[in-house]
């Protein structure tokens, strides 16, 4: 089964992404609260993808982000701001703009599903 990391600081965007990961047949790990939660959680389980929240109450999800990118899991990041607000070397990263909703999940799911085929070395 496919384990999605949720990054999300609001309780109820929390709730209804696990809802939502469950819903379309992936194991949700988390949510994370804390960039500090959320590397605790990359170097103990077993993920094969993960949905960022951009800004966690005063801190930003950088530091996630990279250590996926280390480990060539992909991602997905959610904002409530512009576009323009991600650093430069996550503008190949799918965004979502808050409010979203399961369908765009959905689709943003497929595209890490597709992306984590491609990092995976050839039998």
């Amino acid at each position: 089964m496919t384990h999605i990391l949720i990054v999300e600081d609001e309780p109820l965007i929390a709730m209804m992404l696990t809802d939502w990961i469950i819903e379309l047949g992936k194991q949700p790990v988390g949510p994370a609260r804390s960039v500090s939660e959320a590397l605790a959680l990359i170097d103990k389980t077993p993920i094969d993808g993960a949905v960022l929240d951009v800004n966690l109450g005063h801190e930003r999800c950088d530091a996630v982000a990279e250590r996926l990118m280390e480990r060539q899991i992909p991602f997905v990041l959610t904002t409530g701001e512009s576009s323009d607000s991600a650093h430069a070397e996550f503008n190949h990263v799918v965004k979502l703009m808050k409010p979203y909703d399961f369908e765009a999940l959905e689709t943003a799911i497929m595209a890490l599903s597709r992306a984590g085929a491609d990092q995976r070395p050839a039998a």
